[in-house]
């Protein structure tokens, strides 16, 4: 189910719709992580039996230094042993959650990442496409917008 990323690819080839939330139940930062991670149980990233750790792994890079960007993006991510391969999950919260933004303003959309402590830089390629795929607010707009998992796929592959 799960597919590696193809050079030139990004967030898209890694995201499956058993990975993707449109509306988060999640009002609270630590919340909206274990529920992120949630997802990529879901979608056979990891096995349930990993999620304590993945989420422990993500709450403290995440107590280190705040993953909340700007223009409603958050991207929390870590590195842990507990998963074979980069593993991926997006929430939509069009409300917004506080998540520490470096503007000031809530969170609308949530990428989580996951990634092996052996892997060294292929996540950038991830972050690059994701920082494409936001770039403006109508793409940021589109991707919260979407009414199923495969639209969001469809936005952040464009």
């Amino acid at each position: 189910m799960h597919r590696e990323l193809k050079p030139e690819g990004g967030i898209a080839e890694y995201l499956t719709p058993r990975c993707i939330s449109l509306s988060l139940a999640a009002n609270t930062k630590d919340d909206v992580i274990a529920e992120l991670v949630d997802l990529i149980i879901a979608g056979s990233q990891i096995s349930a039996e990993k999620r304590d750790t993945v989420v422990k792994a993500v709450l403290e890079r995440e107590r280190s230094f705040s993953t909340g960007m700007q223009s409603g993006i958050a991207i929390p991510h870590a590195k842990t042993d507990a998963v074979a391969t980069i593993s991926v999950a997006v929430g939509l919260k069009p409300g917004g959650v506080e998540f520490e933004t470096l503007d000031g303003e809530p969170s609308t959309i949530f990428f989580l990442i996951v990634v092996p402590m052996h892997e060294v830089g292929r996540h950038v390629k991830i972050l690059a496409s994701i920082s494409n795929a936001t770039r403006t607010a109508e793409q940021r707009d589109r991707i919260l917008n979407s009414t199923t998992p495969e639209a969001v796929i469809a936005a952040l592959a464009t």
